[in-house]
């Protein structure tokens, strides 16, 4: 569980990096952190698809947008509404000209 909350960490961080909504020093800070735990950061194309297909059903959920709490630097966050389309092409984009993810 705890290597799955890793990767989520840094894919969303990714993500929320990506749409801009997060500096991009907490990225940069976190996954050498977690790699010192021995906590992997990245997964694969198909694992992400098949993450996206229960996270799109979250509780957070209102018609196709969710409620996303993101950091948007190190030591603050808030609550984004975001469309969850707009919001799976971040995350799935992670993979992107990564090869043996």
């Amino acid at each position: 569980h705890g290597e799955a909350v890793a990767i989520g960490m840094a894919v969303e961080l990714a993500a929320a990096e990506r749409l801009g909504l997060t500096d991009g020093k907490v990225l940069e800070a976190a996954r050498p952190l977690l790699h010192a735990l021995g906590l992997p950061t990245q997964a694969g194309p198909s694992e992400l698809a098949e993450a996206w297909i229960h996270a799109s059903k979250d509780k957070k959920r209102a018609g196709n947008e969710i409620d996303w709490p993101i950091v948007t630097r190190i030591g603050e966050g808030r609550v984004v509404r975001i469309d969850l389309d707009t919001l799976r092409r971040a995350i799935l984009a992670e993979t992107a000209g990564r090869s043996g993810a």
